[in-house]
């Protein structure tokens, strides 16, 4: 039995409680779960696509072409809205040197390379017939 004027830690009263201080936790844990769960329906689906398209089937194909220029202009809008960093601090706390996020060079040119290899294969006609 606790005593009136006795002040009780934290601890003790979350102890008497039916949820923990960890319940939190366990919330983020969930959120967890569930952001793996989407990121595997994410992976199985472009793997189905990829076996799609080398099975000849051709809205595989266009689904691929279409997905890799939106990578691109998803790439493209991200470095653009990025904001600068501050890269100097001054004496009265302000920022008094910034400096851009680089160009996402490496990223771009995989994918419009993915989109041409792509695009071949769906407009040139010695490509387009292997696909049904």
């Amino acid at each position: 039995m606790v005593d009136t004027n006795e002040s009780i830690s934290l601890d003790q009263a979350l102890s008497t409680q039916p949820y923990s201080k960890y319940a939190i936790l366990g919330g983020l844990g969930g959120l967890l779960i569930l952001l793996g769960l989407f990121l595997f329906g994410i992976g199985g689906f472009g793997i189905f696509v990829g076996v799609m398209t080398a099975k000849g089937k051709l809205w595989a194909l266009i689904t691929s072409f279409v997905l890799s220029i939106l990578l691109i202009i998803i790439q493209l809008l991200s470095w653009l809205a990025s904001e600068d960093e501050c890269a100097e601090i001054d004496f009265y706390g302000e920022c008094s040197e910034t400096y851009a996020e680089p160009f996402p060079v490496f990223g771009v040119l995989l994918f419009i390379t993915l989109a041409g290899c792509l695009g071949t294969l769906l407009f040139h006609p010695a490509g387009r017939h292997q696909f049904d």
